[in-house]
């Protein structure tokens, strides 16, 4: 699998891990899933115009998403309704 195109008004993003940092200096790594993420576009739908590859989101962990490998790395397809703001 070389390319992938979602359809639909899907977007497939691969997820950023979120780091937070204490004020002695420990990282909590793993936060669940009790707020929104953060992710970079890997690829969109046609005919998208505000979103775009390469770009970081924040979408909603409360919808459903499906996951996917795709060129060893851990991705999702959301529904671009499910995508919250976009980060510039």
């Amino acid at each position: 699998m070389k390319k992938i195109r979602p359809l639909n008004d899907r977007v497939i993003l691969r997820p950023l891990s979120l780091e937070e940092k204490t004020e002695r200096g420990i990282y909590l790594v793993n936060l669940g899933d009790k707020r929104n993420k953060e992710a970079e576009v890997i690829a969109i739908s046609e005919n998208e115009d505000k979103i775009t590859v390469g770009g970081i989101v924040i979408y909603d962990t409360y919808n459903g998403y499906v996951s996917l490998k795709f060129k060893g790395e851990d991705c999702i397809i959301v529904k671009k309704e499910n995508i919250l703001a976009i980060k510039e």
